[in-house]
């Protein structure tokens, strides 16, 4: 994988990748039930991803209030409207 990464080049900010992210975990949950393996997916599993999805947000926020405190070249690239 890492020699994936390297090819790559991250045009969309991290913020803003995780905060899709966070939009597919609404959806997701929103949705249960309504594809065909989601009503299988154990509880154990439902609550990983609910503390996941709790941590990505606490970090993401954490991050932009970095951003704003510390990158003086177009902060407002890197923030969610």
């Amino acid at each position: 994988m890492r020699d994936d990464l390297k090819s790559i080049r991250a045009r969309i900010p991290f913020t803003k990748q995780l905060e899709k992210t966070l939009q597919h975990f609404e959806k997701w949950i929103i949705g249960k039930g309504s594809c065909r393996h989601s009503h299988k997916v154990p509880v154990s599993l439902l609550k990983k991803a609910f503390v996941l999805e709790k941590e990505i947000r606490s970090f993401n926020g954490e991050y932009q209030k970095w951003i704003r405190a510390n990158e003086r070249f177009k902060p407002e690239y890197y923030l969610l409207d």
